[in-house]
Formats: structure tokens, C-alpha cells, sequence
């Protein structure tokens, strides 16, 4: 595969009206409402229609088919913002239907270039987790488990979903084996879709413009995510911006730094990364 020139001047393509949006694991609509709103108002990223996949109704681990019907595209070229598991998902609708997406933006994604997971479906701790979950825990432990979460993952205690809202996603049990489902099937996924890739690497290169990876880096991240981060970046020739200070959740808390990405611009903040080649060990990206 040719790999893109991040440094070679952006084709003068037209950008696309319609955006999607694909959320992370567990996470809802609303939480990327800030970053919908963000891209329909920008001046120079003309987003006349932003959608945002209800990952609680059809899962990002699924039927990438089933997500763009569930979304309502109809083939006309769009840009695409996935996040996390959305991510793994958004670099295999662009493989399947490589004439449908015009620009890929990728957050913090899971890729196809990781190494192996312990979380790999009905492994001993799957089976595990799932049977950890315990039937009749109080609802509230659904809405501690919510907010910590955000907490961690967004570095801070500003969790927006409305209290009505984490209650009825969260707080009814019956959901957790569902969810966790997701969590073990996306490792799979990332199998399935690095097997696609070794058949259509080339399917990339019908993008308008290179692909943006944005990686938030407040906690060091493990030897895995940084190498299937720095394998992601190399074999698509991703424009890549490290984020200091900000954790996993960065795209709910600070969605102008994907915004400003999608413009162009350097994210406040962000860098250019550097990976360390020796033994194959990473450190922080940019440090």
C-alpha cells in the first residue's frame, strides 16, 4: 500500500455534509452531543447532517451493515469519527464500503495491529466476568459504576448524562451481560477486521484526505494500545496529534480538539507523537 504524505498538501476535495459519529463501549449519544453540535456549527467543516449511532440498540460489534442502516446512509460519501471500539468499527466500514466514506477520523480507537486480549469470547475470564455480575444488585451500583467510570476516563468530575438518563441505561441490571458481551465480542472484532485488512489494505487510499488519529495521553497507556496505535498510524499514513492531559473520555469532555483536528489545525495542546523503536517497547507518546 502507498502510504499518504502527512505532510503533502490536502487534495481540494469538497469536505462532506453528512458526519457520523460511532461511540465507544457502554457510551450513549448524548455523551457526544457537545461534539454533534460542534461539527454542525463549525464555519469550515460544512456538517449540514451529524448522526450519532445508539450503540445500545445496534452494537458497534456487530453487523457494520446493520449500524448504516440503523443510521440511515444511503451510500453518498460521509465523514466518519469513530471512538474506541467506534474506532475498530469506522476502519472496517471504510474497508467494506471504501466508496462511502470521504474523511475517517479515529479517537483513541481499538485497532486491528493490537496484541492478543485474556477478554476474548467464552475464554475462562469471560466466563468469568459474566457470571460476576450478580442478579438483583441494586440499580445504584449501575450508576456508581457510570460515573466513576466517566471519572476516569475523562479525568474529571463532569459527567453531563442527566441523572434520568444514567438510571435507565445503567441502572437496570439486566443490561450488564449485554454490555459486557460487547466488551469480550469487540476483541474478536479486532481479529476480524485485521483479517479484512490483510486482504484490502489498499481500500484506505479512497480517502479525500489522510486519516486523523487523535490519542489522549494523561495516564500511560499499556504496551499493547501504544504499539497497535504506532502500527495504525504507520500502515494508513494517519495525521497523528498527541493529547497531553487528557484521558480516554477526551471527546466528550473537550470535543473542540477533534473539531479543530477536523479543520486542520493543532488541536490546543496536542504535538506531534514520537514512539521508541527499542526492543519493541513504547514509552508516552511525545515523551
Amino acid at each position: 500500500m502507498r502510504l499518504r504524505d502527512p505532510s503533502a498538501a490536502a487534495p481540494a476535495a469538497p469536505r462532506p455534509t453528512t458526519w457520523v459519529v460511532l461511540p465507544g463501549l457502554a457510551l450513549a449519544p448524548s455523551d457526544y452531543a457537545r461534539l454533534a453540535a460542534l461539527l454542525a456549527e463549525d464555519d469550515v467543516v460544512p456538517a449540514d447532517d451529524v448522526r450519532v449511532l445508539d450503540a445500545w440498540r445496534v452494537p458497534t460489534t456487530g453487523s457494520v451493515d446493520d449500524v448504516r442502516r440503523e443510521l440511515g446512509v444511503d451510500g453518498g460519501r460521509i465523514g466518519l469519527v469513530g471512538h474506541a471500539a467506534g474506532g475498530l468499527t469506522a476502519i472496517e466500514w471504510t474497508l467494506r464500503h471504501p466508496g462511502e466514506v470521504a474523511e475517517l477520523v479515529l479517537l483513541d480507537p481499538m485497532t486491528p495491529f493490537g496484541g492478543p486480549s485474556p477478554l476474548s469470547p467464552d475464554n475462562q475470564l469471560d466466563r468469568f466476568a459474566r457470571g460476576a455480575v450478580p442478579e438483583g444488585a441494586p440499580p445504584a451500583v449501575g450508576r456508581v459504576a457510570r460515573r466513576l467510570g466517566h471519572h476516569r476516563g475523562a479525568g474529571a468530575f463532569d459527567d453531563t448524562m442527566p441523572d434520568d438518563e444514567v438510571r435507565a441505561r445503567y441502572g437496570d441490571v439486566t443490561r450488564w451481560p449485554g454490555l459486557w458481551g460487547q466488551v469480550s465480542q469487540s476483541w474478536a472484532h479486532e481479529r476480524t477486521v485485521g483479517e479484512l485488512w490483510a486482504q484490502s489494505p489498499d481500500r484506505l487510499a479512497g480517502l479525500d484526505r489522510a486519516p486523523l488519529l487523535l490519542v489522549g495521553m494523561q495516564a500511560l497507556a499499556g504496551t499493547s494500545f501504544l504499539r497497535g496505535q504506532r502500527e495504525l498510524a504507520r500502515r494508513t499514513g494517519a495525521q497523528v496529534w498527541a493529547l497531553p492531559r487528557r484521558a480516554h473520555l477526551f471527546p466528550l469532555v473537550a470535543p473542540e480538539l477533534v473539531v479543530q483536528a477536523v479543520r486542520g489545525q493543532r488541536p490546543d495542546g496536542g504535538h506531534r507523537p514520537r514512539f521508541a523503536d527499542q526492543e519493541g517497547l513504547p514509552r508516552r507518546i511525545g515523551g
